[in-house]
């Protein structure tokens, strides 16, 4: 959310319920940009990311990978590397 406001901070620690930060519209404005979000196994990534290109056409990805640790982000920026 602090990228969506402007807000340049680190990325924010994982938390089990949203909406004990959030307001709703900030929930509303969650929901509209994960829908793109590809989470899961490798496989479940592919078929996303697959299912993504078809229905958009586009031939180049910016990736955003907001991941609180620091190694967790490198395993998935690893991982998704593997699916190209």
């Amino acid at each position: 959310m602090n990228m969506r406001r402007g807000a340049n901070r680190r990325f924010a620690r994982p938390v089990d319920d949203l909406s004990q930060i959030c307001i709703e519209a900030d929930q509303a404005m969650l929901s509209h940009i994960l829908r793109y979000a590809f989470i899961g196994s490798g496989q479940t990534v592919a078929d996303k990311l697959h299912k993504f290109i078809d229905a958009t056409e586009v031939d180049k990805l910016i990736l955003l990978m907001p991941i609180h640790d620091i190694k967790a982000r490198l395993k998935s920026a690893e991982m998704f590397a593997k699916l190209m």
